[in-house]
């Protein structure tokens, strides 16, 4: 019994916590990776 309520903690804790830490993350701006591509010039 003891090993089955570790378990269910354990599992509260890893699905629990992402969820909570979303909610306070807010992106103001976000940039691609390959905003570079077609470029008239290949340097800055």
């Amino acid at each position: 019994m003891k090993n089955f309520f570790s378990i269910w903690i354990f599992f509260l804790a890893v699905f629990i916590s992402p969820i909570k830490s979303s909610e306070t993350y807010r992106v103001d701006h976000l940039e691609p990776p390959f905003w570079w591509a077609g470029m008239a010039e290949n340097k800055l």
